[in-house]
């Protein structure tokens, strides 16, 4: 990066005016993919790699191709964004969402530009981006009338036609009666616009002779993000000495607590709080509230019972899967898929466990987990069907 940009990236531009948009509209496959992006996001590593199977269920594809398609169309999207000092405009730019894509066995790694990594720490020119608000908005609709808003640099008034609004939200054939527009699209993204973004919105409604609606914006100051906050500080007191990037994981709440509920919110970020030995914190949270690991927890419990459980520290991964298998050899009789753990492949992964990695294996019997440390206390916990305990007392 030149020294020019360098200087323009390091000025604080939190009193101008930022406007970001998209050069093209998202589909809901899209949407979901920078949701699941934002959450597994890693600043610091190259590429980021994805489960081509959990990929393909997620965004519904039956084919790799087709999932590789996806991915083609999603690297021709841009974001643009403009700088403004008042009227004077300052700075502009575009970079696309993903820089590069490749698979390999049956991951996918995806690379993303520099710009869009920077968005993710504090204090940066491209932090002021506010990504999330795109992420959390709940209609696809919404954006694009965000984006044709804050086109529209320091205006806080516009008139416009029914038929030019549903042109902007690319639902030029439908809804004919305002009543049904109204109820199942202007009403949900004037909410989506006024919790998740700096703007707060009114509308008038048209007249009976005529087809024109009156848009009223204003700063929003008292959005309900900046109420959810207030939850988001609870938690983060509970939680904040395992958190790297406070400001980013007190938005994260905050949004969350918005969409899933105060409850969902503390109930995963204790969750998450309560493991041990984690590397990185905050992409496990991310991953807690994206996945819903308590609600996974609690139907592991119903199906699954803690049997046998160690916390030891061993100085490498072959004493661990020793020990480990010097116990399974003794309690071989409670079920014949216990001899599953005895495959070639299982036992070669547990015995070339690395630093923070963690083993996990199910089948219908049984659960075995192992999250392996280094000269630090690793965790090796096996699990049983109530039925199978039950039958061997």
């Amino acid at each position: 990066m030149g020294e020019v940009l360098k200087n323009i990236f390091e000025k604080n531009f939190e009193n101008f005016t930022v406007n970001v948009v998209f050069d093209r509209n998202f589909s809901k496959n899209e949407k979901r993919f920078l949701e699941i992006l934002f959450f597994n996001f890693d600043t610091d590593s190259f590429y980021m790699n994805f489960d081509i199977t959990n990929l393909k269920k997620v965004l519904n594809y039956k084919t790799d191709i087709k999932l590789l398609e996806f991915f083609e169309k999603l690297m021709n999207k841009r974001l643009r964004y403009t700088i403004f000092d008042k009227e004077t405009e300052l700075y502009s730019g575009l970079f696309p969402i993903i820089s590069s894509c490749f698979r390999s066995d049956e991951k996918i790694s995806i690379s993303v530009p520099e710009e869009l990594k920077m968005s993710f720490k504090e204090n940066t020119f491209f932090s002021y981006f506010n990504f999330d608000k795109y992420i959390f908005m709940e209609e696809v609709s919404s954006l694009k009338l965000y984006e044709y808003i804050i086109s529209l640099t320091l205006k806080d008034f516009i008139s416009i036609s029914l038929s030019e609004l549903k042109d902007i939200l690319d639902l030029k054939d439908s809804y004919t009666r305002f009543f049904d527009f109204e109820k199942y699209i202007l009403k949900k993204i004037i909410k989506d616009i006024n919790i998740f973004t700096d703007l707060k919105i009114e509308y008038k409604k048209p007249q009976s002779s005529n087809t024109i609606i009156q848009f009223y914006f204003t700063k929003n100051e008292n959005s309900l993000h900046n109420t959810y906050n207030n939850g988001a500080k609870k938690i983060m007191k509970i939680i904040e000495d395992k958190v790297d990037n406070p400001k980013l994981i007190t938005n994260l709440i905050s949004n969350y607590i918005m969409k899933k509920g105060y409850d969902y919110v503390y109930d995963n970020s204790l969750f998450t709080y309560s493991l041990k030995d984690i590397q990185n914190f905050d992409l496990q949270l991310k991953k807690a509230l994206l996945y819903d690991h308590t609600d996974f927890e609690k139907k592991q419990k119903d199906i699954f019972i803690l049997f046998f459980e160690k916390y030891e520290t061993y100085k490498n991964s072959l004493l661990l899967y020793n020990d480990l298998y010097k116990y399974l050899n003794k309690i071989l009789y409670m079920s014949p898929l216990l001899e599953e753990l005895y495959s070639f492949d299982i036992v070669t992964a547990i015995r070339n466990l690395q630093d923070k990695e963690i083993f996990e294996y199910k089948n219908v019997d049984l659960k075995i987990f192992i999250q392996y440390s280094e000269n630090k206390k690793s965790l090796v916990q096996l699990f049983f069907k109530e039925k199978l305990i039950n039958s061997s007392i």
